[in-house]
């Protein structure tokens, strides 16, 4: 049945000073609860905010947000480099972000991980951000020797980089294979098509939501909640010759 609740939302960008503020106008407002998405690591504004109301975390670090539903970021990087083993790619770059808080962290923990256990070559790009600006950045591309594919943080990092790998004269997928991460709408429509995972958006919400009103109800729910996506095959991955 329909619940009529008000709902306030704010943008911090990663920023310190905007999520104090914004924990801040949160505590004055006497909201009954708080859901957080995707902090990068221990932030204390909110941790403080967790001490007086409820506070529901999607895809942050489960080991200091107790109520949180995360996305099983280890297994899905392992799908994304176990699909691009089986058409041949040896050698694999991955091009991240140094502040992307916990997915930034576990992604490229199973990056590492899974390159040693399939016996693959990696190299690792991180940058100050994940947005698209990085992505097309061609400073990455001017190595010695490029990977023959390249898994990104994100969708938009993809994005960007196929734009960089189009100035540079190379063609995707025919001289270097891109793999994104989350699956947003746009990647569907490019051409080609970006290979990518998706996460379970809507079930996350979903989960996130009944906790919340399992907390406000007094309630202990069940928590922590990890979710697997897919794997979305697209034209940005080819078999190596």
């Amino acid at each position: 049945f329909p619940l009529e609740i008000s709902l306030f939302v704010a943008a911090t960008e990663h920023d310190p000073a905007r999520q104090r503020v914004t924990a801040e106008i949160l505590s004055e407002r006497m909201v009954d609860g708080v859901f957080v998405c995707c902090l990068p690591g221990m932030t204390e504004p909110f941790l403080q905010l967790s001490k007086n109301l409820p506070v529901v975390t999607i895809n942050c670090d489960p080991q200091i947000y107790p109520y949180s539903v995360y996305h099983d970021d280890f297994k899905a990087m392992g799908d994304c480099l176990k699909m691009l083993t089986r058409k041949g790619h040896r050698k694999v770059g991955y091009l991240g972000a140094q502040n992307g808080g916990f997915a930034q962290r576990t992604r490229l923990d199973a990056f590492n991980k899974f390159c040693r256990e399939l016996s693959l070559h990696p190299t690792v790009r991180t940058a100050d951000d994940v947005k698209i600006e990085v992505g097309a950045e061609e400073q990455w591309l001017d190595k010695d020797e490029l990977p023959s594919a390249l898994v990104c943080f994100n969708d938009t990092m993809a994005i960007g980089a196929m734009n960089a790998c189009r100035k540079k004269g190379l063609r995707i997928p025919e001289d270097i294979s891109l793999v994104g991460f989350d699956d947003i709408e746009m990647a569907a429509y490019l051409n080609p098509g970006l290979t990518t995972y998706s996460q379970p958006r809507y079930e996350m919400g979903r989960i996130a939501a009944e906790m919340m009103l399992a907390l406000q109800s007094g309630k202990t729910p069940e928590a922590p909640v990890c979710l697997s996506g897919r794997l979305i095959e697209r034209e940005t991955v080819a078999h190596t010759p």
